[in-house]
């Protein structure tokens, strides 16, 4: 950490004395950083609740992820006070990979993670996490989970809402499908207020997997000319998709059967309009 910030320049730029007295202030500024961490990550406690410690910090957010990777004690990690931004949820999320011993990560009031399941370090094949209240920072923290993930075969993401946040939490899980979780078929998505934007990514993500058959985005906020787009990208390409569930996005699905018909006529998909 430290030489990729104060002490990252060559030796003589520090002959300059501004530039000396603000490298070693900076200094300074981290060490008071790493006591303080060290006096809010234990590595004995079993229930570790870090207030309102913010995480807007990349030194912060980079400390944390360390204490993970170590394997302390903790079973519960509560963050829900925390200003954790997105990109700093994706961090924590590849940091969870390697720890063993976290059983709940705390995102917010009653948004909680199972972390084991998520990177299936405790084998699930079916996981249920409807209804949990997980929006975008949820999304971000557990696609890092589950793309490495080589147990999981269905996962139940419906009535959450990772649509907000410009559907940060979709496009996550996009990134996530594109690593391939080795058997991961099912994916379900249902009411989480999932837009255009989100949609697409998914959609596109497909192109480098080949193991998802079942993707259902019912209930969502995706309109008919993204709907057809969609659509008209997956029959596109060689895929393993054969269920697409889009009913209850508003879309007019005569319209759209219509222009797709051709083309689903040539393929094995079904398509829930």
């Amino acid at each position: 950490m430290m030489r990729e910030g104060p002490l990252c320049r060559e030796a003589a730029y520090y002959n300059d004395d501004v530039h000396f007295s603000a490298a070693l202030c900076r200094m300074l500024e981290l060490k008071n950083e790493v006591l303080l961490a060290l006096a809010k990550l234990p590595a004995c406690e079993h229930k570790i609740d870090l207030g309102s410690w913010s995480l807007r910090s990349a030194e912060r957010v980079q400390m944390l992820c360390l204490w993970l990777q170590s394997n302390p004690a903790a079973e519960t990690l509560d963050l829900s006070r925390c200003e954790l931004p997105l990109r700093g949820g994706g961090a924590i999320g590849a940091a969870l990979r390697e720890n063993a011993t976290l059983q709940h990560l705390v995102l917010g009031p009653n948004v909680r993670l199972p972390v084991q399941e998520l990177s299936g370090k405790t084998p699930v094949r079916a996981l249920n996490l409807a209804r949990r209240k997980y929006g975008a920072l949820a999304g971000c923290v557990l696609s890092e989970l589950v793309a490495f993930n080589s147990v999981i075969e269905t996962l139940d993401l419906s009535a959450n809402m990772l649509g907000q946040r410009s559907d940060a939490g979709c496009i996550a899980l996009g990134d996530a499908l594109k690593v391939h979780p080795s058997r991961l078929h099912t994916l379900k998505l249902a009411n989480n207020y999932i837009g255009d934007v989100g949609a697409l990514a998914l959609i596109d993500a497909l192109a480098h997997n080949s193991t998802l058959q079942t993707i259902d985005l019912s209930g969502n906020e995706i309109g008919s000319a993204a709907a057809i787009e969609l659509c008209t990208r997956l029959l596109g390409r060689t895929n393993s998709i054969r269920r697409l569930c889009l009913s209850g996005n508003g879309i007019d699905a005569a319209a759209a059967a219509s222009q797709l018909k051709h083309k689903l006529g040539l393929t094995g998909l079904i398509l829930e309009l």
